[in-house]
């Protein structure tokens, strides 16, 4: 309470520190780099190619993540040429798990650059799920060929059998029909081998089917992998446009003026405590011994 009246008493040594702390802090914040910060939304649909799978644990959504935080930046720097100094950050950053959307932040030393930072970091990031997506593809594409060219392999030798077996069974078909016309073999036995025969030439026929099937099931999803890339590719776009650039100084200045008041308050308190030293140490020295007079008094 003593310090308070004695700061009090030496008010304008309060109002002089304040008034020099906000005279020092106020030209330095004015001059200080200011930072433009721009934002916008980008759709990629992250639809994968291969599973269909919407969610960020697909193998095309995690690599436009991972490319993201390995490749965004230098990327767009690139993009950006001369001007690439000036850009301080960018990033990307999906809205949720199965979101399509990602939040582009882009941080610069000037307006245009923060503008042009969101929209260069859209296209390269719209060029990187093109060309993402569009490997995938060529690799499962790649296996799909070759998968079909085993299945046409094993197509081609169980068709030669079944040629062959087709020849056997007809062989015996002519046998029977001569045993009966003559009677001179078992005809029950040539049926029974005819009916053997015609189980394997049927297990052939039923081999191919389902290679055919298999292989044509191949080309359809091979002919889908591709509808659905370019309809990522058509779809992607920056849905909400770069907003304009903002830097916050007004809300920093105000900081550094509450953090400026303070440190006048502080440096008030150390000088009115200098003034005063004699005054409150001399009177915390004399009032112990005042106060033994007035018990002798007593």
């Amino acid at each position: 309470m003593r310090l308070m009246t004695l700061v009090w008493k030496h008010r304008l040594v309060l109002l002089l520190s304040i008034v020099v702390s906000l005279a020092v802090v106020v030209p330095i914040a004015s001059i200080a780099p200011v930072t433009f910060t721009s934002t916008g939304v980008f759709l990629i649909p992250t639809t994968d190619p291969l599973t269909g799978d919407l969610t960020d644990t697909s193998p095309l959504s995690l690599s436009i993540d991972d490319y993201v935080r390995k490749s965004l930046a230098e990327d767009v720097r690139e993009g950006l040429g001369d001007n690439a100094d000036e850009l301080m950050s960018i990033s990307a950053i999906r809205e949720n798990e199965q979101d399509e959307t990602y939040s582009l932040v882009a941080e610069a030393s000037s307006a245009s650059i923060a503008t042009e930072g969101v929209a260069m970091g859209a296209q390269v990031l719209s060029s990187a799920a093109k060309n993402l997506s569009a490997s995938q593809a060529t690799r499962f594409n790649r296996q799909i060929v070759e998968e079909l060219v085993d299945l046409e392999v094993q197509r081609v030798r169980l068709h030669k059998l079944a040629v062959v077996q087709a020849r056997k069974t007809q062989s015996l078909r002519d046998l029977i029909a001569v045993a009966r016309s003559t009677g001179d073999a078992d005809v029950q036995a040539l049926e029974d081998k005819l009916a053997k025969e015609r189980r394997v030439l049927a297990g052939y026929r039923q081999r191919i089917d389902i290679i055919k099937s298999k292989s044509g099931n191949l080309e359809k999803l091979s002919a889908n992998i591709n509808d659905v890339r370019v309809t990522r590719i058509a779809s992607s776009s920056l849905i909400s446009p770069p907003s304009t650039p903002t830097t916050g100084s007004d809300a920093r200045l105000i900081q550094l003026a509450g953090i400026a008041v303070i440190a006048g308050l502080l440096a008030a308190v150390l000088i009115t405590t200098w003034l005063e030293r004699h005054t409150m140490f001399g009177w915390r020295r004399t009032a112990p011994s005042q106060r033994r007079l007035r018990g002798e008094n007593n």
